[in-house]
């Protein structure tokens, strides 16, 4: 082996003295010159210097032939290299750039290059140089390059620097700045950094950079002059994976700040002892404080060793103190956020551990617990109340940080950070819908203590990863949650989570998987309870599958999944089993197993659009039949099941949800269903269902929210003085039948407490025996109509006398309530003819403008709540107008006058003084506005047009967005393209 390797360097370097050789005398070629005298002079310089290249030749073959490796370094055990090789200082410089060019032109780096500069750099120093001019020279033109050419050129002076042929101060000649640096310049920075890790290590590399002596050469590099250079090179080695080599800033402000706290203890001492020193001069007493501290040291031994332990306790909790490198990593975590609604406002001032979301050790003071959660209402807006940016590298200090959740934020479809699996602490990891985009970080995989993950992306195009293999390290994970995570490539993806043995909770819906295994080797994810692989197409057999034999399970969720065939018997061995979900799969008209019967802690059984067919009796027997049974959902839909409904009591009795909608079922209803009393959504819907349902059948359903009974041959038999017990929340808007045409007679209509939305509807005015409409706590909008004069019932002030229990009741007869909604506009001047009006609520609405006058003559009145508006104006003077309280007007910033303590400006009326006041007011806003924006674009135009360095930066800042939005396009492009020609595959 040895010998062969020897040939084959020998082959190799001879080769390259014959390129070297071709180079040299391809360079030395005589230039025609317009000056004789000049090319003579210059073929005599040729060919000297060709004898001198062949003489050197000849002296390297001989050398080659007694030491034919290469020697490191220019020196060691192998041969000397002669530096006497003259070539004129012009020639010297043509050939390291011309070398330069020549690898630059190649497809791909080739090495021969490197090596040979190398050779050149040690042979001579002048050389050296001239390679650094050249360093110099291509960085300050790194633009003009393309993206070829940029990588043959940082993997070109990375061989040098790592070889040490080119000394490393070159590096002072780069700035890594947001503003010094351009995409060309990050290219060749990632591009070179990469290669010498890849050449000396990183911990050899980490060494070099933080040896003293070599630190001037890398201060333009590693900036330390302000926080936002800073903060930019550790997040841009972050982010090309080097971020291991940002270790030496941390450890200097360590040692800065360690050096800082030194000093701010030696000062404090030394003020001590001062102040010590002026209180022995002059004695005192001691305060009344000291003197309870001692009696209370002297009565300790009396009490309890329980009692005695408390001042040690509160003693440990004030001991308790912010670290000083950690608030200031969180202060950096916030500089890097944008928060539009202060939820970080509280992050001042020296203790960290009191700031909202973060949570110190007691013992320690070290963060161990980070929440700064969004508004769960808002995770699947971009915008609403959450954090905005991306996350800082200065996480990574937080080193005893165990608990970390910025789920529900917005960071900008960044990428999930690498440095994430450098906090060895962390058990709890939590960033769902954060707008992460690109590849999970396999480098999570480091964080082997931790026990809960949750990666649910915001759509399945997002986040992705082509493996699970690095779950395997984390040992003592619990709680796994990937949703909406592309995993179609993770074709072993069961063996991977085999490979957790702490596993309870795993989550993978929407996925994209593809392939399942019918059964484990070895299970080693025994303690398994809750398995959601739902919405992915595995389209195959759903038995036998490897979960069936997973007898720890608790929630089974396969919706969706593509899965046919029959429900194997396995499930009656899974006892545990509460919750089961088949919907959407094609069970194969087969009826479920009769092993169903003993899962005896079935709480949902859903088997909506399974296809399963049968009698819907028999299935009902089939149902777990237990004493201690706790079936409380079921659901049947959409299946061809067919038959009667038969009488039960014992199965069913803890039913809350029963869905029997078009699953083909006939005859008359069982008088058992109405014994369901816990029903809460009881679905009938399409099915040859007749009878008569009486409304003590109903009755008996108290708890009802959602009745459905459409489509169907049932009669509802009820009296017209009725009121069911049951409130169903009703939603959408008000139907256009509700009028005069189908409801003539109609006296009273109450729908509060539903979810109703739109407009009032006209046709509602127009009932003319309506004296009791109660349209409160909806969400009614738009205005109110002015047809309401058409509800003559309240208008009128005889020819009606209808007695109504709801009426009767309250003591009270013409009744409008339209509370609790959010009904905007003025009110209606047409509400001062409803004479008959005995109370009006209009509260908790977005009603505007003044109280019309015309309210003066509703002399019936006798109840009034307009609170909680945005009315303005002065409170009209009628005949009951001011006899109510300052409670009916509370809420409306803009009313003044009795019975409100807020007087009314001026003798103006109520109708002209506010309205020419706002006008006013708007006037003055628009004009400030205006002027305020045309001065504000002048002053930046002329910034601009006289600040060339303030013209330079907007105009990168335009060019790095355009190049931003560019590369976003692409990549979308390519996504989109990739997807549709999967899909056509």
């Amino acid at each position: 082996m040895a010998d062969s390797s020897s040939s084959s360097m020998t082959n190799q370097l001879r080769e390259t003295q014959k390129q070297e050789t071709t180079i040299r005398a391809h360079i030395l070629k005589p230039n025609t010159s317009n000056h004789h005298h000049h090319q003579q002079q210059q073929q005599q310089q040729q060919q000297q210097q060709q004898q001198q290249g062949e003489d050197l030749s000849k002296k390297k073959q001989q050398e080659e032939e007694t030491s034919p490796r290469w020697p490191v370094g220019g020196h060691g055990g192998g041969g000397t290299w002669r530096s006497d090789l003259r070539i004129p200082g012009l020639v010297e410089m043509e050939l390291c750039i011309m070398l330069l060019e020549c690898c630059s032109q190649e497809r791909t780096y080739l090495p021969y290059y490197g090596l040979l500069a190398q050779r050149l750099c040690l042979i001579n120093k002048v050389y050296q140089k001239n390679f650094e001019k050249c360093f110099a020279k291509q960085y300050s033109m790194i633009d003009r390059l393309d993206t070829n050419k940029l990588g043959n050129v940082a993997n070109f002076f990375a061989h040098l620097l790592a070889t040490d042929a080119l000394p490393w101060h070159v590096l002072a000649y780069i700035r890594l700045t947001e503003e010094d640096t351009t995409s060309s310049s990050r290219i060749f920075i990632k591009i070179l950094f990469h290669e010498l890790s890849d050449h000396l290590g990183i911990r050899q590399l980490n060494k070099r950079l933080s040896d003293p002596k070599m630190k001037d050469y890398f201060d333009s590099i590693f900036l330390m002059d302000h926080p936002k250079n800073t903060r930019f090179w550790i997040n841009f080695f972050t982010s090309i994976g080097l971020g291991g080599i940002t270790e030496t800033l941390r450890e200097y402000q360590c040692l800065q700040c360690n050096n800082r706290s030194q000093n701010q203890v030696l000062m404090r001492v030394a003020e001590t002892q001062k102040k010590k020193k002026n209180r022995m001069a002059e004695p005192r007493f001691p305060p009344p404080e000291t003197l309870k501290i001692a009696l209370l040291c002297l009565l300790l031994p009396l009490f309890s060793p329980a009692t005695a332990s408390i001042p040690s306790a509160a003693s440990t909790s004030s001991d308790r103190s912010c670290i000083a490198d950690e608030r200031a990593a969180l202060l950096a975590i916030k500089a890097t956020f944008f928060d539009p609604n202060s939820r970080l406002a509280s992050w001042q001032g020296e203790d960290c551990c009191s700031w909202w979301g973060v949570r110190c050790s007691n013992r320690t003071g070290h963060v161990i617990k980070l929440r700064l959660r969004g508004n769960t209402d808002d995770c699947l807006s971009f915008y609403g109340d959450k954090l905005r940016g991306e996350m800082s590298y200065s996480l990574v200090s937080l080193q005893k940080l165990r608990y970390l959740d910025l789920s529900c934020n917005n960071f900008n479809w960044s990428q999930i950070p690498v440095f994430l699996g450098s906090l060895p602490s962390l058990r709890y990891l939590n960033l769902s819908y954060g707008f992460f985009y690109g590849s999970v970080p396999p480098q999570l995989g480091n964080l082997s203590k931790l026990a809960y993950l949750d990666l649910t992306s915001y759509s399945y195009n997002q986040l992705y990863s082509v493996a699970l293999s690095w779950l395997s390290h984390l040992s003592s994970l619990k709680h796994l949650v990937m949703n909406h995570v592309n995993l179609t490539t993770a074709v072993d993806w069961v063996d991977e989570i085999n490979m957790l043995p702490a596993l309870k909770v795993l989550y993978l819906k929407q996925c994209g998987l593809r392939k399942t295994v019918p059964f484990l080797r070895r299970s080693n994810i025994t303690g398994l309870e809750v398995l959601d692989i739902s919405g992915n197409r595995f389209h195959t057999k759903i038995a036998p599958n490897w979960f069936w034999n997973i007898t720890s399970l608790s929630a089974l969720d396969i919706r969706s999944c593509g899965f046919f065939g029959s429900i194997p018997d396995e499930i009656g061995r899974m006892a545990s089993l509460e919750e089961v979900y088949f919907q959407g799969n094609n069970l194969m008209s087969t009826m479920i197993p009769s092993s169903f019967k003993n899962l005896c802690n079935l709480k949902v059984l859903d088997l909506r659009s399974t296809n399963t067919t049968g009698d819907i009796r028999e299935l009902i027997e089939k149902l777990p039949n237990c004493h201690w049974n706790k079936l409380q959902q079921l659901g049947l839909s959409y299946n061809n099941i067919g038959g009667t409904l038969p009488n039960w009591s014992e199965p069913l009795a803890n039913l809350t949800v029963l869905l029997l909608s078009n699953t083909n079922i006939s005859g008359a209803m069982p008088s058992s269903i109405w014994a369901l009393t816990k029903l809460n959504i009881l679905d009938l819907c399409s099915n040859k269902l007749n009878g008569t349902v009486r409304e003590d059948q109903l009755g008996n359903l108290t708890n009802l929210v959602y009745l459905g009974l459409g489509n169907t041959h049932l009669q509802i038999k009820a009296s017209s003085d009725w009121i069911p017990p049951f409130k169903l929340q009703f939603s959408g808007n008000l139907p256009l039948w509700m009028g005069k045409k189908f409801l003539p007679i109609l006296s009273l209509l109450r729908l509060r407490s539903n979810m109703f939305s739109g407009h009032i509807p006209t046709e509602l005015t127009r009932i003319d025996q309506l004296q009791f409409l109660d349209l409160a706590e909806n969400y009614f909008s738009g205005s109110i109509p002015d047809s309401l004069v058409n509800l003559s019932a309240m208008a009128r002030t005889s020819g009606y006398s209808v007695l109504l229990d709801e009426v009767i009741a309250t003591g009270q007869g013409a009744i409008l309530n339209f509370s609790w909604n959010l009904i905007n506009g003025e009110i209606p001047e047409t509400i001062g003819q409803l004479k008959q009006l005995e109370s009006l609520d209009l509260s908790h609405n977005e009603l505007s403008g003044e109280i019309p006058s015309s309210m003066q003559d509703l002399n019936a009145l006798g109840t009034m709540n307009l609170s909680y508006n945005n009315l303005s104006g002065r409170i009209p003077r009628g005949n009951t107008m001011g006899s109510y309280d300052a409670s009916s007007y509370i809420g409306n910033i803009g009313l003044c006058g009795p019975p409100l303590t807020r007087n009314c400006s001026g003798n103006a009326t109520s109708k002209d003084l506010p309205r020419n006041h706002v006008d006013l007011e708007h006037i003055s806003l628009y004009l400030g506005m205006a002027i305020g924006f045309v001065l504000s674009l002048w002053v930046v135009l002329c910034l601009l047009l006289f600040k060339t360095s303030w013209r330079k930066s907007y105009f990168m800042f335009v060019d790095r967005q355009q190049k931003k939005i560019y590369v976003s396009v692409k990549i979308r492009s390519a996504v989109l393209k990739r997807k549709l020609g999967a899909n056509n595959h």
